[in-house]
This record gives C-alpha cells, structure tokens and sequence, in this order.
C-alpha cells in the first residue's frame, strides 16, 4: 500500500508538472490581433483547448448590383408586374469566408426595420401599379463565417478585442423602379379641319403641327406618317418637308 501511495503522488506531482509546463506557454500566447489584416474571427494558436487569440475582421464583403429584368425606361418604369434582379459579392481582401445575401423590397415612404435571406437572382411578382411611392430593392453581402462569431469572447487564459464590428456591408446595393401596366391613351389636338372632305381635311403647309397628348406624365411617343417615321414628343410637334398629295 506503501508502494501504491508513492506511484500515485510521483503521478500526481508528474502531471502538476506538466500542466505547469504547459501553462507558461498558454498564458504566453500573443496578444489579441490588430484589426489589420484579420481574415477569420476563429480562435487561432492555443494548447490543448486553452490560450489563443481572436482578431476583429474589420473588412465585410463588397455588394454589386446586376441585371434588373426588365430594365426600367429613362424614366424608371417597367411595363409588367413583375421584376428580377440580379446581384453578387465579393471579399476586398485575402477572405476566404462563404458570403451570404440579405435584402429588403418596399414600396412605403420608410425602408422596414428588417431584412431576409436571399439568393441571386431574386424574383417578385404581382407588383401592384406604382402611384405615389416608387418600389426599392436592397441587398447587402455578410460574412457568413464571422458574422455568428463574437470576436469579443476570449478563450481559456486567452485573448480577444474589445470590439467586433459588423460583419455585413454598411452601404447595401440599391435600385429603385416603379411599375406602370397601364397603357396610356393618345390624344391629337390641333387636327386639320375641311367641312368639304372632313374624312380627308386639306391642310395649306408642307409642316403642319400638331399638339399630342397622353393620359399619363412622362409618357414617349411614336409618329409615323404613311408609314414612314417622323419623331414627335409631348406638346406641339411639327412634321416638317411633307410631300404635297392627296
């Protein structure tokens, strides 16, 4: 019994001594990283679980904007109820972390206080005509790796910063558009006037103008005459160097 005593206590004093070896190196580990050059938030060097260090990535993923099918005209319309748009991200330096999408679509005077998962390309539908608020599609790029990290929770006998800034990008990709199904209708004021022939009037110039109208602002138009094209546009519109003919 003797015997037994002393081998427990030389391997109680020979793990005392390991663990005394070993925490110098621990406690010895470096202090936590400069936000410079910080790629992954993980827990990196440490022993047996113990010590290590966490950095603050500071650098969250750049969002770019795609293709908005279909494109909106000069005037920010599209013609059908429904959108697609296209976006991706990318990390500005050597991060290798998965990237992940967040947007926001709206049509109210305040963007709403969350966002939701998404994938490009992202699709909505049955968009109701736009009338006094156009609609607004956001998308903004995450981290996904540090983004559930607390880079702020040091490990055993570790050390981590005091700070874990956002791990998303801080100025989301944005488009704004409005919807307009609806087609106008086309009004012709200043029409020649023959009580002779008021199905084919006589007019005493080779340019005639006339004033066109629509229905709805901001509406474009196309003229031809005889089947030849003529430009026009809202308002008083000439169609200059007519051929004379019936």
């Amino acid at each position: 019994m003797i015997h037994t005593r002393h081998l427990r206590r030389v391997a109680v004093v020979a793990m005392t001594g390991l663990v005394g070896a070993l925490l110098p190196l621990v406690l010895a580990s470096a202090p936590a990283h400069a936000a410079d050059g910080c790629l992954n938030e993980g827990v990196t060097g440490g022993t047996l679980g113990l010590g290590g260090t966490r950095c603050d990535d500071v650098t969250p993923p750049e969002t770019t904007l795609g293709a908005v099918t279909p494109a909106p005209n000069a005037a920010g319309y599209i013609n059908v109820d429904q959108v697609t748009i296209a976006f991706s991200g990318a990390h500005r330096d050597g991060d290798t972390d998965p990237i992940s999408f967040e947007c926001q679509f709206y049509n109210t005077p305040s963007a709403p206080s969350t966002w939701s998962s998404c994938t490009s390309p992202v699709s909505y539908d049955d968009l109701d005509d736009t009338t006094s608020v156009a609609y607004t599609f956001k998308v903004r790029a995450i981290d996904s790796a540090d983004n559930g990290t607390d880079a702020t929770a040091a490990p055993p006998f570790g050390s981590a910063p005091s700070t874990d800034l956002p791990d998303l990008d801080g100025t989301p990709a944005t488009t704004t558009f409005s919807v307009d199904t609806t087609t106008p209708q086309t009004y012709i004021f200043n029409q020649p006037f023959d009580e002779e022939r008021p199905d084919l009037p006589m007019v005493d110039t080779t340019s005639p103008q006339f004033r066109l109208a629509a229905t709805e602002g901001a509406s474009t138009f196309r003229c031809a005459i005889d089947g030849e094209a003529y430009p026009c546009a809202e308002g008083i519109t000439t169609f200059a160097n007519l051929t004379p003919g019936d």
